[in-house]
């Protein structure tokens, strides 16, 4: 009986390919989602010094969870900032169209919808939802090589029968 190993890596290749598209694609989105609040940073800072801050502040941290998304840090606590700060600001934006925000010049005027706002909140989720499934898996390790029992029997008949 022969014995033969078979690496099995492939699959473990294309999960952990396929884990690092994922967080790849939500640096992108998330880096999207800052460079959004930074534009309006400036828009909010005249309207109110402490929602300009806030948008600098949002963009900023959006910005800095993309680069660690992209350098592949593998915290649970930077991953979890993620996810938690993501769903915080889709909250406030939330609270902020639905009764408004009890801060401001204007405490409780409901905000507007704008598509940039609607995109946005929209991409904090996703990014939020893409990194939570990601989360606590650790990294698909290479299974050991399988063993493979083979055993080849070859019979042999004479052709010709006498």
């Amino acid at each position: 009986m022969a014995q033969t190993s078979v690496p099995s890596t492939a699959t473990a290749d294309l999960h952990s390919s396929t884990r690092r598209g994922a967080l790849a694609v939500a640096a992108g989105v998330l880096a999207s989602a800052g460079a959004v609040h930074l534009q309006y940073a400036p828009e909010h800072m005249m309207e109110w010094a402490g929602f300009g801050l806030a948008f600098y502040a949002m963009g900023i941290a959006q910005l800095a969870g993309a680069v660690s998304l992209l350098a592949g840090v593998r915290s649970n606590a930077a991953r979890s900032l993620a996810i938690w700060g993501n769903v915080a600001i889709a909250l406030v934006w939330l609270l902020s169209r639905i009764v408004g925000l009890p801060i401001g010049p204007e405490p409780w005027h409901r905000e507007a919808l704008g598509a940039a706002d609607v995109l946005c909140t929209v991409a904090e989720v996703w990014v939020a939802l893409v990194v939570a499934a990601l989360v606590g898996r650790a990294e698909v390790a290479p299974a050991p090589a399988v063993q493979v029992d083979a055993e080849v029997a070859i019979e042999l008949e004479p052709a010709f029968s006498a």
